[in-house]
């Protein structure tokens, strides 16, 4: 677990995630934007994950809006695979949408 309080394990995290991003040849991360504030809005935690992402220099690193990935996949229940879980398909439409604006 992240101790996001302590300098070291945030850079520990940081370096992880360049690592695998050199690793893997990853050019792009796209991350989905949480709210700042109501009922879905992100944890602190998750804000300082998202912006030390967004720190590594070694791809680009695009925010998109749930608007933006509602516009390209309006009708996600027809595009979506049977294959995939629940908790997957945000991961997976994000992605796709990414795709589809890059």
């Amino acid at each position: 677990m992240l101790d996001d309080e302590d300098a070291g394990q945030v850079r520990a995290f940081q370096n992880a995630v360049g690592a695998v991003v050199k690793r893997h040849g990853v050019d792009r991360i796209v991350i989905k934007k949480r709210g700042k504030k109501g009922k879905f809005a992100g944890g602190p935690v998750s804000f300082k994950m998202e912006g030390v992402i967004q720190l590594i220099d070694i791809c680009e690193v695009v925010l998109l809006s749930p608007q933006t990935i509602a516009i390209v996949f309006e009708d996600e229940s027809q595009r979506s695979s049977d294959e995939l879980k629940q908790y997957q398909r945000d991961a997976f439409f994000t992605a796709l949408a990414g795709l589809e604006n890059a």
